[in-house]
């Protein structure tokens, strides 16, 4: 997992590195990789999120941060295509199991399928863990190695 946060982390000799520039990075060095892209649509439930179960970085955990950080992951998957990233909203996908079915499918695996969604951090404190111990995939899951 590679993860790409604030888009002004570092420099290129045109400016700050944008979208652009990572997407041509990461096509670059992982030309066969797929881009989960995963962002909220709560920017205000988020960042209580964030300040409540994380050491608060300011500069992220503020709506405005927030909004920047996810147009920029959301620009990133445009500039990728939808062959190499696919966008899930956290909103979605927790409730609805047939978002990560079908996530799994676009990444290539096969014969696979989720029975339901094993919820971690939860409770107050936000580290509560669910207490379901059964298996998630199906055991006919593979990946189709070419």
């Amino acid at each position: 997992m590679i993860r790409v946060q604030r888009g002004d982390w570092r420099k290129t000799k045109g400016g700050q590195w944008g979208p652009k520039h990572a997407a041509q990075f990461i096509k670059k060095h992982y030309p066969c990789s797929r881009v989960v892209v995963n962002v909220r649509d709560n920017l205000k439930k988020q960042s209580s999120s964030i300040d409540t179960t994380f050491v608060a970085r300011h500069h992220v955990t503020s709506e405005f941060g927030l909004r920047n950080e996810t147009n920029f992951l959301l620009s990133l998957a445009d500039e990728l295509g939808e062959d190499q990233a696919h966008v899930i909203k956290l909103e979605r996908w927790s409730r609805d199991i047939n978002i990560l079915n079908n996530l799994i499918e676009w990444i290539g695996f096969k014969g696979c399928g989720l029975d339901h969604i094993l919820h971690n951090n939860k409770g107050s404190d936000g580290y509560m863990q669910d207490n379901r111990t059964d298996t998630l995939l199906k055991a006919s899951c593979r990946y189709p190695h070419s």
